[in-house]
């Protein structure tokens, strides 16, 4: 069920993922590197090593004591392009672990992970974060133009899992284990998206400022038992 890469395990369920990049697996870095503070330029895709996510305009990499081991990013112009782009014509699931103190108004969005529709724009994006118009600094998740229930900025670690089906349109989106939110749309179909980490999404000026530890995606809709099990697989890493 498991995957392991490096010298680290990680028992999150490997049917269907085709992206793991992740700050405590040391596959995700080249030989050169070590796990010291403020270290950027690249990362790996785990299952497949000819595959590296390109840091740009430097995000940075921590580990402990400072924190678990993630990348910060400074809500300005940071991402991973982890040089993956889907069709949009395939089921697909997309899973972080984030950590952020982060406030914005409520007309702008973040997205901690996820890709752009380049014909739509910011509201055809998934994986994306807002806050409610009553209340701007409370950051949750969006899917659509539904908001969860659970407040991320609060300076704890939160696991986010967004899964779109294709053939139903049906958006969901989990936190910490637990369904937050549902939508349903079909305007992802056929069109190309390109994958980031920490990146708006739309116009590249509104990014994710915080930490965040690794991203999975995976070319299936995960069920709600498979979630609960991959962020049971994690979370003890960020207690």
């Amino acid at each position: 069920m498991g995957i392991r890469r490096g010298s680290i395990s990680t028992p999150i369920i490997a049917d269907g993922l085709v992206l793991n990049m992740d700050a405590a697996n040391r596959a995700s870095y080249p030989v050169q590197r070590t796990l010291t503070i403020a270290e950027s330029g690249s990362c790996y895709n785990t299952l497949d090593l000819t595959q590296s996510g390109s840091f740009i305009s430097d995000p940075q990499f921590i580990t402990q004591p400072v924190s678990a081991s993630c990348w910060a990013f400074d809500g300005i112009d940071d991402k991973i392009d982890t040089g993956i782009t889907t069709t949009g014509t395939n089921d697909v699931s997309i899973s972080c672990w984030i950590k952020t103190t982060q406030t914005f108004v409520y007309t702008l969005t973040k997205c901690a992970f996820g890709g752009k529709n380049n014909t739509f724009g910011d509201n055809y994006t998934i994986g994306r974060l807002g806050s409610d118009v009553f209340n701007p600094n409370d950051m949750r998740v969006r899917v659509w133009n539904t908001l969860g229930t659970t407040k991320l900025n609060d300076d704890n670690w939160h696991n986010i899992i967004y899964t779109w089906d294709y053939s139903t349109g049906e958006l969901k989106a989990y936190v910490d284990g637990n369904t937050t939110a549902e939508a349903t749309t079909t305007v992802f179909a056929s069109t190309n998206y390109t994958i980031a980490i920490g990146w708006n999404g739309f116009n590249d000026v509104y990014n994710f400022e915080g930490l965040i530890s690794n991203a999975q995606m995976y070319y299936r809709v995960l069920s709600s038992t498979e979630v609960l099990h991959n962020y049971n697989a994690l979370k003890g890493r960020f207690t």
